[in-house]
């Protein structure tokens, strides 16, 4: 049972792979986009893009990986996987998209707030100060 405690204490973690090295070659997640048929623009998929679909995944689909040091790869056997359980989802009516990502606000947002805060404070120090020296005129 994953998580459950070893006899040692130490939680069984659950793997996010089904990668079996003894019979899969490895390849780092950089060497993907050359596995992978070009976009409908002509371009390569890119690195960022295999990072989301191990991270975030297509929908409930994750493509599977192994951590080897301070790289994570995968294999292009997980790539088949992956791409059939995509193709499959799809073919099941699933609504496979990546999960979003709110954008960032710009710059002027983030500026017109700064403003719009700087302004009401001023406001309410205002006021506190004419609350104070209207008691003080008795």
């Amino acid at each position: 049972m994953a998580g459950a405690p070893t006899p040692d204490g130490v939680r069984e973690q659950p793997s996010p792979s089904q990668i079996d090295i003894s019979r899969e070659q490895l390849i780092p997640l950089a060497d993907v986009p050359g596995q992978l048929p070009l976009t409908a623009s002509g371009k390569k998929v890119s690195r960022s893009a295999v990072h989301r679909w191990i991270t975030r995944g297509l929908g409930d689909v994750r493509l599977e990986y192994l951590q080897v040091g301070r790289r994570r790869c995968t294999s292009v056997a997980a790539l088949q996987r992956f791409l059939e359980r995509l193709t499959a989802a799809r073919a099941a009516g699933h609504r496979v998209v990546a999960a979003a990502t709110p954008p960032a606000p710009s710059d002027a947002a983030v500026r017109r707030a700064e403003q719009e805060r700087a302004t009401l404070a001023l406001r309410q120090l205002l006021r506190g100060t004419s609350a104070n020296t209207e008691g003080r005129g008795s």
